[in-house]
């Protein structure tokens, strides 16, 4: 049996993010959000590898505000057995750093969790910071950029394509953290009695920074190690490309 934590991130849609003119910051509107496509990925290679293993249990885990509660929803729809939202306002205001070790503290409280399954990166950000904080945090292993998994014992085999084309595959040793690309395969659609179950039978729960093990200091606004101080639009610009057709001497 291996227990399986989701990362899922609740995100803009596609079009609702905009930059304030008066902040130059940017500004999110969650209220008609959704679940991370990668996190949905990441959420389907959980529930492929619980195949594997019927006993295993697959806990879907969203650190943000209130507002992502249909995300989690939506994973216990898919077939997730457990989801848990961890929402305060210091960790809303957090930076990834502060993200990642609220997503750590929440592991250790779950208790005995063999493998953290997240996407490569967010349709926010693009940062791509989180997991890999995450697994150094718990001193786990790391294996990113994945487009499929199988449990083999204490070990995953984690196949992956390389930059140049190559598909590599790693064994890595549990626990460990592992990050899905957009090469894994296509999440399943929940169905209708699963969104049923959901609403009515699903186990949901809400956490605090006062269910976790973690001081107020290591979240939030004082703790950030990085911050968004501007963002502007890049104007398109045309860029002349050269081929060359010929040896590498």
């Amino acid at each position: 049996m291996v227990k399986i934590a989701v990362a899922v991130k609740h995100v803009p849609e596609q079009g609702k993010v905009r930059v304030s003119k008066r902040t130059g910051k940017v500004v999110y509107d969650l209220a008609e959000g959704r679940m991370n496509p990668l996190g949905k990925k990441a959420l389907e290679a959980a529930l492929t590898l619980k195949t594997q293993d019927p006993n295993s249990e697959v806990v879907a885990i969203s650190i943000g505000p209130p507002e992502a509660e249909p995300t989690l929803r939506e994973a216990l729809a898919m077939g997730a057995d457990r989801a848990i939202l961890v929402t305060d306002p210091l960790v809303v205001e957090s930076d990834s750093l502060g993200i990642a070790r609220t997503l750590a503290a929440t592991v250790r409280a779950i208790d005995d969790v063999d493998i953290i399954m997240a996407g490569a990166r967010t349709t926010d950000r693009y940062a791509g910071h989180v997991g890999p904080a995450t697994a150094a945090l718990l001193g786990w292993n790391i294996a990113s950029h994945g487009r499929k998994l199988d449990l083999d014992g204490d070990e995953v085999r984690f196949e992956k394509v390389l930059t140049d084309g190559r598909v590599a595959t790693l064994r890595v040793e549990l626990p460990a953290l592992l990050s899905v690309s957009d090469r894994a395969p296509k999440a399943r659609h929940a169905t209708s009695w699963g969104v049923h179950a959901a609403y009515t039978t699903g186990q949901f729960d809400t956490w605090t920074l006062d269910d976790l093990d973690i001081g107020e200091d290591q979240v939030g606004p004082s703790a950030t190690v990085s911050s968004i101080q501007k963002v502007e639009n890049v104007p398109d610009r045309e860029r002349d490309t050269e081929v060359f057709d010929n040896t590498a001497d």
